[in-house]
């Protein structure tokens, strides 16, 4: 999350890296990102650090894989710096913005226990429809 703001920060304060993102050199800057083999394993070296931990933890869902996220996180920064957002204009917006579209893809939300009916007590929702 952090990481896309910084990055959506700082690479319009860097001419080169700015001039990527510009209108008419965007498609050609979307094909190297999305699909550099050196770029994308810079940047699956960077979510490595992040993505394994928190899957030891079991903070990522499940189905969740590593390149799968990387792919989509540079969809989504190559998307908000090529046309910024007329919704989230500023950086807490977009914060608020990234948690909310963002988080529940990636993080193993707990679920509510959900009541049973029939004898009253309390079961997680992924266990309510199975029998014992």
């Amino acid at each position: 999350m952090e990481g896309l703001l910084f990055s959506l920060r700082e690479i319009p304060k860097r001419p080169l890296l700015a001039m990527l993102f510009d209108a008419e050199a965007v498609g050609t800057a979307s094909r190297l990102l999305l699909s550099s083999p050196d770029l994308v394993e810079i940047g699956g070296t960077v979510l490595e650090r992040m993505f394994e931990p928190a899957r030891r933890q079991g903070v990522l869902r499940e189905s969740l894989h590593k390149d799968v996220l990387l792919e989509w996180v540079l969809r989504i920064l190559t998307s908000y710096l090529t046309v910024p957002s007329r919704l989230a204009t500023t950086e807490d917006e977009l914060r608020t913005l990234f948690r909310t579209m963002i988080l529940p893809a990636v993080i193993e939300m707990p679920t509510a226990p959900a009541r049973s009916a029939e004898h009253g007590h309390t079961t997680s929702r992924r266990t309510a429809g199975k029998r014992r």
